[in-house]
């Protein structure tokens, strides 16, 4: 994979005047009644309206168009663990060579951090719309400027077009970025990975999951770490043909996943 010669540039964007978005998605016992959800959505929309969008464009990279295939992801994954990712080797390396048949071109990731597990699903997918969510406000790893930098510059070398929101997912200013940037087009895949506690894991899964096209992939991180994780896992994968979870037999985080149909 070849560096970008061109760093990323920020632009700021106001509210989003696009109209209309599909039903929200409802587990099967989501904890807070969708209802719930929908309102703290609205009432945080009425707040956020005022606030800029942050988005950053990084330019295409013609290097990358290697087939993904199991020796080379390895080395991908590999190298997600030296750039800094969280996720168990076990684990991350068979959910993405599941994944690899699925045909990804959109995709997000909510909870990026520096970058790691983002640069894995940059090599499995296709050029599209490729977004990332992290407010960088988690306490124990909120990254330095420096830090920040080189996730820009792993971010430039990659396909083209990478959209870095530094938002809080709970926010509906973020919603509507990721609205904006997706312009009527649906995801192919979507990592949760962010704030995990019951309320906000939830809330990714119903306001993000809205954007996944039928087909598309929905995945968790740490489904048997968090008791938040773990009670949506629960619900989403019950009676569900198309619920899978990969987990380390010693240290197990887990990645769940399901298919939407």
């Amino acid at each position: 994979m070849t560096t970008g010669t061109q760093s990323g540039t920020l632009h700021d964007h106001g509210e989003d005047h696009c109209s209309g978005r599909p039903p929200l998605l409802e587990p099967a016992n989501p904890g807070r009644p969708p209802a719930a959800v929908a309102a703290d959505y609205t009432a945080a929309g009425e707040r956020d309206q005022a606030q800029p969008v942050a988005r950053s464009h990084f330019p295409p990279d013609l290097g990358n168009t290697m087939e993904p295939n199991a020796e080379t992801l390895d080395q991908i994954i590999d190298r997600g663990y030296q750039i800094g990712m969280l996720q168990r080797k076990h684990e991350i390396l068979h959910f993405a060579q599941w994944l690899s048949a699925h045909h990804i071109s959109n995709f997000c990731e909510i909870g990026t951090w520096k970058g790691g597990s983002f640069q894995i699903w940059d090599y499995l997918s296709q050029p599209g719309e490729h977004i990332a969510i992290d407010p960088n406000s988690q306490q124990g790893i909120i990254l330095t400027p420096e830090q920040l930098a080189t996730r820009q510059n792993l971010f430039a070398s990659l396909k083209p077009v990478v959209s870095m929101l530094l938002m809080d997912s709970q926010r509906a200013a973020t919603r509507q970025a990721v609205e904006h940037i997706l312009d009527g087009k649906r995801l192919d895949f979507l990592f949760i990975d962010g704030d995990h506690s019951q309320h906000a894991v939830h809330h990714d899964y119903m306001v993000y999951g809205q954007f996944v096209r039928r087909g598309g992939v929905i995945a968790l991180h740490d489904v048997n770490l968090y008791p938040g994780c773990r009670a949506l896992w629960k619900n989403i994968s019950a009676n569900n043909p198309h619920a899978r979870i990969w987990t380390d037999t010693e240290t197990p985080s887990g990645i769940g996943a399901i298919i939407l149909r």
